[in-house]
């Protein structure tokens, strides 16, 4: 059987005919005057089993705002198998100091689920005149979930999440919108843009002792909020997170 194969020959790809196994298990070549190469959906290597679920995403993740994580079901090949459209992934924060927003679970389509989430972590500590952050623990993420087709447990490595932290950990024209303490001081936090009528240069600017966005200065038009503002006379600098006429 392919199990039996794979479990005494770790290294090699067992391919279709046309195909060249390489080191690393994994089928890199056709030749194109071969007859019978192997156009099956898995892939050129031979099927197996599922083997473990691998997981992309974003180098840089900022607070509560949507990103896209995708979870593979892979052989022994490393080829998504493909054929699975049944099998529900859900995630899990590896910690109960960040929280997830949006489906935590989601369906495969042909081996894959693709997560659309945001994360709202908590923060130690924020210093608004200096402009830094400092999180309670290391943001990570859990995926798993049942197989299908076999029935038996699927998981994947914790995907660590590299969140944006500072003046730059929210886009801009977006504030830093902190929920009230917990008993241990921390605060969980995620960026929210600027209403019209409002505006924001700096994420952790803010009127009073939290981030905030400003109100619209007078004479300026803030009609589409963020960061966007329109004066129609007078010469305006951005300065310390907000406009000053000068």
């Amino acid at each position: 059987s392919i199990s039996a194969r794979a479990s005494t020959e770790r290294y090699h790809c067992f391919c279709s005919e046309g195909f060249t196994g390489s080191p690393d298990g994994v089928c890199v070549a056709c030749n194109a005057s071969a007859d019978g190469c192997n156009e099956a959906m898995y892939g050129p290597c031979v099927a197996s089993d599922y083997r473990t679920l691998a997981v992309r995403g974003p180098a840089v993740v900022l607070a509560g705002t949507e990103f896209e994580a995708r979870v593979e079901k892979r052989d022994f090949y490393s080829q998504r198998v493909r054929s699975d459209s049944a099998s529900i992934i859900v995630v899990d924060a590896e910690s109960e100091e960040l929280a997830i927003l949006g489906a935590r679970f989601v369906g495969m389509r042909f081996g894959e689920s693709v997560f659309a989430v945001a994360l709202k972590p908590q923060f130690a500590s924020i210093d608004t005149e200096q402009g830094s952050t400092e999180l309670v623990s290391e943001p990570a993420l859990l995926f798993r979930g049942t197989d299908a087709e076999l029935g038996g447990a699927m998981t994947a490595d914790r995907l660590l999440v590299n969140l944006s932290l500072g003046s730059a950990l929210c886009p801009r024209g977006s504030v830093l919108a902190l929920d009230d303490p917990v008993p241990s001081g921390a605060r969980a936090g995620a960026c929210t843009r600027c209403r019209a009528g409002t505006y924001s240069l700096l994420p952790l600017a803010g009127p009073g002792t939290d981030p905030a966005c400003f109100v619209c200065p007078e004479g300026g038009d803030c009609a589409a909020g963020g960061d966007r503002v329109q004066f129609a006379a007078g010469e305006w600098r951005g300065g310390g997170g907000v406009y000053v006429l000068t």
